[in-house]
């Protein structure tokens, strides 16, 4: 699942470019762009900017899990005892 999205995270980039004038690739569909891509650039292609994506979303991924963890905690041990 996580491959699929990679690539329409490429499709998306590559229509917001393609909706410039004058810039970037012309396609008329997504299979269109899925196919053109494929045929010139072979199936990498599909996953060119994961490097660099990831390495925007890994530290927001972490930072969001360590502040819901220390809300969580903060908000536990507010909790009486039952006992």
């Amino acid at each position: 699942m996580w491959a699929t999205l990679v690539t329409i995270d490429v499709l998306r980039r590559r229509f917001q470019i393609n909706t410039m004038s004058g810039i970037g690739y012309q396609y008329k569909s997504i299979w269109d762009a899925i196919t053109v891509i494929v045929s010139q650039e072979g199936v990498v292609g599909l996953y060119k900017g994961i490097t660099p994506n990831l390495l925007k979303v890994a530290p927001s991924m972490a930072s969001s899990w360590l502040s819901f963890e220390m809300t969580r905690d903060f908000f536990l041990s507010l909790k009486p005892d039952d006992g």
